[in-house]
Order: C-alpha cells, then structure tokens, then sequence
C-alpha cells in the first residue's frame, strides 16, 4: 500500500492552496485500488529540509503531518503554526503530537470533524502496520515480522480486523542441490563440497568468479 514520506517540494504554509504544491498532484499517488476497493491516503507530510543544530533524537520533528487536500478543502481549514491545523475561525482542528521520548507520534483530529468527513464520502478510516526486526547477521538472520490492521467506522468505533501479532515464518525453501548432469565439468568432490556450503557463499564465489573473467560480451567487443 502506498504511503507518503516527508515532501521538500512545498513550506508547510503552502499546502493544499499554493502551485507548489498543487503542481505535485498526481492521483495516482493519493487514489488507488486494492482488491476491488477504491482507497485514497489520508494524510500528507512536509519535510523541513534544513535542520542543522538538531540534535539526531529531535529529528523527527523535521516531518508534519496534514489531512488529506480533500478534507483540508472540505472544511476550508489551513496550515498555521508548525504543526496545527485551523478552521477559518482560527480554532485549532488537528495537531500533530510529536514529543520527544513519548511512544505515540500522531496526527490528531477532532472526532466530530472526522466522523463528518467519512459519512459525507461515505469512507471508513483503516490502517495498517507491517514492522519487521532482524535478529542476528547475514546469512544466518531470523526476520520477525508484526503485523496488524484496524477501521475506524463513524458511528461505530474501532474495529480490530486484525490484531498485532508476530507473523509465523515462511516455509523453507528447498535447497538446490548441484548434480553432476547439470555441472559435468565440475569434478563430484566438488559439487559435494559445494552443496554442504552455505547459499549465500557459493553466491559470493561465483560472483567472484564472473568479476575475475570478466563479461565475455565486452571482451568481444574489444
């Protein structure tokens, strides 16, 4: 599934009104469909490209977060201070939360402004979290990967369509064994040593072997 990264394309006060910004649209970017289902991101991010004498930590508050266009226009809301967003009366409707040392970073907007803008467009709000953690170093790594995903429906609430949870590893591939019909030039002592080495090495081997003879098709050509 798509999803946007911080933009240095347009100032934060530029967005959704500006030609900086509006010359970056392209549908395809925000509209999609996945299995049958029309969807569209919620939210866009403005990057701050210049962030000298931030300490690393800090970093991420380089990013902040908006509505998507459709509803930034559908209440006539703007971009003020860094970070908040305000209806034409000045009142502050979403805020993003980015506090250093806190676990939740997030885009927050007032839930009757959210409820309105899904039954308008008839749209329910759902997201996804695909994390994945490698255990150890090449080759031998264990990848572990979470995985969960939710909806929000105005009027109904949360519903959890599936819960966090550590995906089961994939199966194991079966291992190519080298035989000597394939590789008749090779002698069978070693094949035999080959198919006990580790995948990942033989790779190496052979990549170093085609880097010392060279492309044939660039020799001919000299």
């Amino acid at each position: 599934m798509p999803e946007h990264g911080g933009s240095i394309d347009f100032r934060w006060n530029e967005f959704p009104w500006a030609d900086s910004y509006r010359h970056l649209i392209d549908a395809e970017d925000t509209q999609f469909n996945e299995g049958g289902v029309d969807m569209m991101l919620a939210y866009e991010a403005q990057l701050q490209e210049y962030f000298t004498g931030m300490k690393d930590e800090y970093q991420f508050l380089t990013t902040a977060y908006l509505p998507c266009r459709k509803m930034m226009e559908a209440f006539n809301w703007h971009t003020a201070e860094r970070g908040i967003i305000r209806d034409s009366q000045g009142v502050i409707t979403a805020i993003n939360r980015e506090i250093p040392d806190e676990p939740l970073h997030a885009l927050l907007i007032l839930r009757d402004k959210l409820d309105e803008f899904l039954v308008a467009n008839n749209c329910v709000l759902f997201w996804s979290l695909i994390g994945e953690k490698q255990l150890g170093h090449n080759p031998n790594a264990l990848i572990e990967r979470l995985t969960g995903a939710a909806a929000y429906i105005a009027g109904d609430g949360l519903d959890i369509m599936q819960p966090f949870r550590k995906e089961p590893p994939p199966p194991k591939r079966e291992r190519v064994v080298l035989k000597k019909e394939d590789f008749p030039t090779i002698p069978e002592e070693t094949l035999e040593e080959l198919n006990k080495m580790d995948e990942t090495m033989i790779m190496r081997l052979l990549s170093a072997r085609v880097l010392e003879k060279g492309n044939p098709d660039e020799k001919e050509k000299e």
